[in-house]
């Protein structure tokens, strides 16, 4: 009996599923994301097989996940770097906000510099230490977030997380103080 292509893709999927996610999982450091875009890859490998013949299988598949992955981390890059922007200009809107509603006398700008400082220190104070640790070292210290990533022990994703979540912290609370 012959074999369908329906049962020829089906072998070739079971038999290489999991090396594709292993494979992506080195590439992506994450499970789910792997398991997407091997996901997405088998899909577009059916497409073009369908088309004719494939001489080199795996090296197909490989090559079509490696390019999916390659899109993922770029978007990924690019979706940081403009929450990255955004938080930030939301920040110093808050902190202009804040600071810029009347300009007083100096006496009264030192307390309300003051006043600010200590509403920065005390919603530091509510992030965890990670978190906390991650802004200061980044923002206070100006340590890059692959420097921070390495005294920490942490990827540098993880650290681009902890300063993103420290910043929507920040000008959530600039925010609050703002709106009473």
């Amino acid at each position: 009996m012959k074999e369908t292509n329906a049962q020829s893709f089906d072998s070739f999927y079971r038999t290489n599923r999991d090396r594709l996610i292993r494979f992506l999982i080195m590439r992506l450091g994450d499970a789910s994301d792997a398991e997407e875009i091997a996901q997405d890859a088998f899909s577009q490998y059916l497409r073009v097989r369908e088309k004719g013949i494939v001489l080199l299988p795996y090296a197909l598949l490989k090559k079509i996940a490696l390019n999916l992955a390659t899109d993922r981390v770029r978007q990924n890059i690019s979706r940081r770097n403009r929450e990255a922007k955004w938080t930030e200009a939301r920040l110093l809107e808050a902190s202009a906000d804040t600071n810029l509603q009347t300009i007083p006398a100096t006496q009264e700008r030192s307390i309300e510099t003051a006043e600010n400082m200590a509403r920065v220190v005390t919603a530091l104070k509510e992030l965890s230490k990670p978190v906390r640790t991650a802004f200061i070292l980044n923002k206070y210290y100006g340590m890059t977030q692959k420097e921070v990533a390495a005294k920490m022990g942490l990827s540098t994703s993880t650290i681009e997380k902890h300063i993103m979540k420290s910043m929507r912290h920040l000008i959530l609370k600039m925010e609050e103080t703002h709106d009473k």
